[in-house]
């Protein structure tokens, strides 16, 4: 199996999920975790939800589709969810600005991220003078980008533009209306950017092996009492984990 058929089936095993509902939680108080997005690295979250496995502890999840790492930590902030699953910088950030968030696991510890960009951009030299769309200019991944790119002898903004232009999603959407240049897209956005005739420039791995992407992070006064709970999502997490890449038969 290549690995990009072993992602594309971890994609059409999320998609099929999605589709159906596990068993009913009524009578359970919800307990709500945001979550980044659908890309490959939250796929095993969406799984543990689906096939409940959180149930098995007690817990009636309700998972809330919420892009922008920053408006999951407010939410964390504000006690509108338990639990956020998302890009870590905004969660650091928090901590340093001393609102009351803990990370209390990392999820993702390798950059999944891979320069896209039109036919024309065939090497790191070519993106001089080229406009990068990334999801917003002082994200994490945003700055890890800017990074790469000084590894490879471009310098920002002297060699190359960056401009806020949404999830991956819309960031391909917009390099096939023209809007940007290029993108750092993670799996398996890079593989649906390749369908549409754009290349690989290079990946992130190149130049940083290890990067904490993504991580678990709560409320701390609502875990100081919910401990429990909290090692319960991470444990169910990770089984979710264990079917998916069982069921692909690929790791990171």
């Amino acid at each position: 199996m290549t690995r990009k058929t072993a992602f594309s089936s971890i994609s059409g095993l999320i998609s099929l999920l999605c589709l159906f509902s596990v068993s009913s939680t009524f009578g359970q108080d919800k307990f709500p975790i945001s979550v980044a997005s659908k890309t490959v690295g939250f796929v095993p979250v969406w799984a543990a939800w689906k096939m409940g496995y959180f149930e098995r502890e007690g817990l009636a999840v309700d998972l809330v589709l919420m892009r922008g790492a920053e408006k999951a930590a407010m939410a964390l902030v504000g006690e509108s969810v338990n639990v956020a699953v998302g890009s870590a910088d905004a969660f650091i950030t928090s901590v340093e600005s001393n609102f009351n968030v803990v990370i209390t696991a990392g999820i993702i510890n390798r950059p999944s991220f891979f320069i896209m960009a039109k036919k024309n951009f065939k090497t790191f030299q070519d993106l001089r003078g080229a406009t990068i769309g990334v999801t917003n200019i002082s994200s994490g991944p945003a700055v890890a980008l800017r990074y790469v790119l000084k590894a490879k002898g471009l310098e920002y903004p002297r060699d190359y533009k960056l401009v806020p232009a949404g999830p991956d999603a819309e960031r391909t959407m917009g390099m096939s209306a023209g809007r940007i240049d290029a993108s750092p897209l993670a799996v398996p956005f890079n593989f649906v950017a390749e369908e549409l005739g754009f290349r690989a420039v290079g990946s992130y791995l190149e130049v940083i092996p290890d990067y904490q992407v993504s991580v678990f992070a709560v409320n701390r006064s609502w875990a100081g009492t919910q401990s429990s709970s909290t090692r319960a999502v991470q444990a169910r997490n990770g089984q979710g984990d264990a079917l998916v890449f069982r069921e692909s038969r690929i790791g990171y």
